[in-house]
């Protein structure tokens, strides 16, 4: 029987990334990088970062208790996640398991003090979508440590840039599929 839901995520190196609007977003980061120093959120230009607002959202990364903080996220973005995560730590926005691997990419990128790019890829009913996830490190005002990242995310096919329409897809395969309630089940929990 062929799975009626599956995903994936890959962290790819950054020659890797091809989405425009994510190379450009990582190109005017780089600029603004000095002496192997990720650049504090000051430095970048909000004008220059206009074209990309819709798509990305600004995190806090939080030492006590340990966790990240969505400061800022774009109304494109709310609409692809199907909420708004503004002010919420990652654990109230996402099921345990994505939670657990989207905190661990974000710590890895503020140990690191490297960007990192990472594609996720699902199929549902057959059909195939998924989305493109840039992570920039920025440091503190009077630190070296990063304490933010940009997280950018441009979806990978046109049709499904918002989570509504994903789900409407799921609702489609509904009259066809004796296996629906565990696939809603682990649709929910993918959140």
């Amino acid at each position: 029987m062929r799975s009626l839901w599956t995903q994936s995520i890959k962290r790819l190196p950054l020659p890797m990334l091809n989405s425009a609007p994510l190379i450009a977003m990582h190109s005017h980061w780089l600029v603004r990088c000095a002496n192997g120093r990720p650049p504090r959120q000051a430095d970048l230009s909000l004008p220059l970062l206009r074209p990309f607002m819709h798509q990305l959202a600004l995190v806090k990364l939080e030492t006590e208790p340990a966790g990240a903080r969505y400061l800022v996220v774009g109304s494109r973005l709310q609409g692809l996640l199907g909420k708004d995560p503004t002010g919420r730590r990652v654990e109230e926005v996402y099921a345990p398991n994505v939670a657990r691997e989207v905190y661990q990419a974000f710590v890895a990128v503020g140990r690191d003090r490297e960007p990192a790019y990472f594609r996720r890829d699902f199929t549902l009913l057959g059909r195939q979508f998924g989305y493109h996830r840039l992570l920039l490190p920025l440091t503190g005002i009077h630190s070296d440590e990063v304490r933010s990242l940009i997280v950018g995310i441009y979806p990978i096919d046109k049709d499904f840039t918002e989570a509504l329409q994903w789900r409407k897809l799921l609702a489609v395969g509904a009259p066809q599929d004796p296996d629906l309630e565990e696939m809603q089940r682990r649709w929910a929990s993918s959140e």
